[in-house]
């Protein structure tokens, strides 16, 4: 925990041709929905932002990660269901969507 609070920024985008790695955990003060910008980010290997408060759900959008192996999206007040759109992510060997 790192204290941070309020929302993803949609500006992330800004990273779409830099940004692999994105992990960002245990800010259950860290809420809204996830950025439009965030699906944005087409090289990124590894998104891990388990233990937060993010709510809503996982966009469509979520096929144009195409170079995503890891989702951990766990511990989060998500709702809805899993976009069928996730199973285009072909290089996804790791999903993590606990509780």
């Amino acid at each position: 925990n790192n204290g941070l609070e309020g929302s993803l920024p949609d500006e992330l985008k800004a990273l779409s041709t830099s940004l692999r790695f994105l992990s960002i955990q245990s800010n259950r003060e860290l809420t809204g929905t996830l950025p439009v910008g965030l699906y944005e980010l087409s090289n990124l290997e590894s998104l891990e932002l388990q233990d937060n408060g993010l709510l809503g759900g996982i966009s469509p959008l979520i096929s144009k990660l195409t170079a995503l192996e890891i989702i951990d999206f766990a511990n989060n007040d998500f709702e809805g269901g899993i976009p069928v759109e996730l199973y285009d992510v072909t290089s996804l060997v790791h999903l993590d969507l606990r509780n």
